[in-house]
């Protein structure tokens, strides 16, 4: 059996890519979640590394052999710059350095980690992976962050296979209340304005973590480095994607416009990710967000 090493194992993709794949893999999770890590994976056949991406605590005890592993951590400090800025660095570019250095000594074939759509910025049109990237300070620090550990990722290309993946807003249940989807669920339930730029507000191509999921278990067959978007099939905007969670919980939404900025967009364009790996993604957004809203007020 193949053995397969996780960090960000307890995060919403990772917790759903561990389920999957520990029937058929020999997986191992680095996490500093101990409590976690065994509420959510008590009677599945998954060993804990624990350890500390933020400070290198643990990772002595990595296995000696992998043949893949599948780097999910990111930072949970995105919004607190720049008073966890160190933090951010630590665990989004730093732990790459780590991680592949103990990949290239551990024998491992492939590297696969996840980045994010917001290394693109906004644009008018759909962002796809072969679009050049410029590294400006009006990128934002943990999109930097994140762009600076694919460059350092490709530098390895020549040692295993590195495969990157650009999420874009990804969704689903157990998500943290924080993120994008479950706050706007919440602010609609509670009444409280969704605040627009313009008229219908940012749009984006959000994608349920079953979808993602299937996206990386597909890539982990792949015999060459790449860049993928992960992204879903559906384009919408923040009045869009409100006005079907009031839908779902019986409640109009409500908007405050704001007419004196113009609406930015952040779209994934997945044709070169379907072509690859075969697959589309399935889950509509009407259907996954269900997932974010409590059964009893469901109509």
């Amino acid at each position: 059996m193949s053995r397969c090493l996780i960090t960000g194992g307890t995060g919403l993709i990772g917790a759903q890519l561990v389920r999957e794949l520990c029937q058929d893999y020999e997986v191992y999770v680095l996490s500093r979640k101990s409590n976690v890590f065994r509420r959510l994976f008590q009677s599945l056949p998954v060993r804990l590394v624990e350890g500390d991406l933020s400070s290198s605590n643990g990772l002595e005890n990595l296995p000696s052999e992998v043949e893949m592993i599948i780097h999910l951590a990111q930072s949970e400090h995105f919004r607190n710059f720049p008073s966890r800025a160190e933090h951010m660095f630590q665990v989004n570019t730093a732990s790459v350095v780590k991680m592949l250095d103990y990949a290239v000594n551990a024998k491992a074939k492939s590297f696969l980690h996840a980045s994010t759509g917001g290394v693109y910025g906004s644009g008018n049109n759909p962002f796809s992976p072969d679009d050049p990237i410029s590294l400006t300070p009006h990128l934002g620090f943990y999109p930097t962050t994140k762009l600076c550990a694919e460059l350092i990722a490709q530098s390895y290309q020549n040692f295993l296979n590195v495969i990157t993946y650009r999420f874009f807003f990804v969704y689903g249940r157990g998500q943290q209340r924080h993120m994008l989807i479950p706050r706007l669920v919440d602010n609609i339930i509670e009444g409280n304005p969704i605040h627009l730029q313009g008229k219908d507000g940012l749009s984006l191509n959000p994608i349920h973590v079953s979808d993602a999921v299937r996206m990386i278990k597909a890539s982990m067959k792949l015999n060459r480095s790449e860049t993928l978007n992960v992204a879903g099939k559906e384009i919408l905007t923040l009045r869009n994607i409100a006005e079907i969670i009031g839908n779902h919980v019986g409640r109009e939404p409500v908007f405050k416009e704001d007419h004196t900025s113009q609406p930015s967009s952040l779209i994934g364009d997945i044709e070169k990710t379907k072509k690859i790996l075969e697959i589309d993604p399935l889950v509509s957004f009407s259907q996954g967000v269900k997932d974010l809203i409590p059964e009893t007020i469901q109509h």
